[in-house]
């Protein structure tokens, strides 16, 4: 299911690079609008995927899509990395990796499946993004999925 995921991100990137210059840019996230590209990608595979899909037993906390029996958590953080034509963000990396590793908390409290798909941006060289927290959290680190995708975009897929 990881590699379904990776897959349909990847392609939804690279078929939007025009539309994600402006977000880029701008280092603003765009998870809301991912979160609906990928849905569509996988509603074609699972007719039965849906959004805002309630965690069980926590009906006001919700998944951001539900999908092949998995729930999956999206996040589009951006980093504060130095890159020219692109704007600065004094926001650091480090507060957009705790609310990824809260994701993962919360997926990890579940009893099904789950899945995290982050899209980090902008990204050149992916040494310099420390995601060992993030893999520190996940419990197999086997089940992880991670590449470059349109020369900005570093997608990182892992089941939990």
């Amino acid at each position: 299911m990881k590699n379904i995921v990776f897959d349909a991100i990847d392609s939804i990137l690279k078929n939007n690079q025009n539309k994600l210059q402006i977000p880029l840019q701008q280092k603003a996230k765009f998870e809301r609008w991912l979160q609906i590209e990928l849905a569509a990608e996988l509603y074609k595979l699972d007719p039965s995927t849906t959004i805002e899909y309630p965690y069980p037993k926590k009906r006001k906390t919700r998944a951001d899509i539900s999908s092949h029996g998995y729930l999956i958590e999206l996040k589009t953080p951006n980093t504060n990395f130095k890159i020219s034509n692109i704007s600065s963000k004094p926001k650091p990396l480090s507060k957009n990796i705790k609310s990824a590793v809260e994701d993962i908390a919360r997926l990890q409290r579940y009893d099904g499946k789950g899945m995290v798909a982050f899209v980090f941006f902008p990204v050149v060289d992916p040494s310099q993004l420390n995601i060992a927290t993030i893999k520190n959290r996940l419990s197999n680190a086997q089940n992880i999925k991670d590449g470059i995708s349109c020369k900005y975009f570093y997608i990182f897929v892992a089941e939990v």
